[in-house]
């Protein structure tokens, strides 16, 4: 007996196919899973949930989300606590992230105008940090003397 998982990637907006909603592994399904895939199934959930609501204004979006992700989010962190991973594994650093991140990774249920993931605002990140680069190693040479 095998468990399908469907991966759902979140698009960058411009896509209006329709995607079918992720399901949550059933209680008796996780034990037959990867950690991987049980992880994965609840970011998929989220980000289906969050393409939902992404026409709302942000005060209905806000409601939805403590309505359908609060849940969500308190069923992953009770199966994160259940996890035991391997000292020092990728699989360890990832709960560890997850344990101690929390309330952050959350912050974006309590304002309907956040989005769920900064993805859309990292090439914007590394822009500035390629114009500040630009600029420093400007500064840097401009503040040379030559004789």
């Amino acid at each position: 007996s095998t468990v399908t998982v469907h991966a759902y990637v979140p698009s960058n907006g411009n896509s209006e196919e329709e995607i079918k909603e992720p399901l949550l592994p059933k209680k008796e399904e996780i034990p037959r899973m990867i950690p991987a895939e049980v992880g994965l199934a609840y970011c998929n959930k989220l980000f289906f949930l969050e393409k939902q609501f992404r026409d709302l204004t942000p005060e209905e979006r806000k409601d939805r989300r403590l309505e359908t992700e609060v849940p969500i989010w308190e069923n992953f962190y009770a199966w994160l606590e259940q996890l035991n991973p391997v000292k020092r594994s990728k699989l360890e650093k990832a709960v560890i992230y997850a344990k101690n991140h929390k309330e952050t990774l959350r912050n974006y249920l309590q304002d309907g105008s956040c989005e769920i993931s900064n993805n859309a605002a990292e090439p914007l990140l590394f822009k500035a940090k390629d114009i500040k680069g630009a600029v420093d190693n400007t500064m840097d040479y401009s503040s040379l003397t030559i004789y």
